[in-house]
């Protein structure tokens, strides 16, 4: 299933690949699909055009991927104090209370 939406310089579709089918062979099917269907309606198509095969984890992420990267980096650096934290918690209040029945 494949959904297509037109833009004034561009086609967009968004497909899936079938298992064992890498992006390269993608890439290359679709390349030849493109040139037969250009022959066949020459006037629907430029006489240059190019057509490109992307994840779309690629197009999600994409340019954003380092810093990504970088908040995933913090938040894995910082959840763990933030845990050590919670874990200590109890440890206050056992203080607090032998503060409490020391001082009486």
């Amino acid at each position: 299933m494949a959904y297509l939406w037109q833009f004034p310089d561009y086609y967009f579709a968004v497909g899936r690949l079938k298992r064992g089918v890498s992006v390269q062979q993608a890439q290359a099917d679709i390349a030849v699909i493109a040139r037969q269907l250009a022959q066949q309606y020459p006037k629907d198509y430029p006489k240059q055009f190019t057509v490109k095969v992307q994840s779309l984890a690629e197009e999600v992420v994409g340019r954003f991927r380092s810093a990504l990267v970088l908040v995933m980096a913090a938040v894995g650096l910082l959840l763990p104090i933030g845990y050590a934290n919670v874990a200590n918690l109890p440890t206050v209040g056992v203080y607090s209370v032998m503060a409490y029945v020391t001082a009486r």
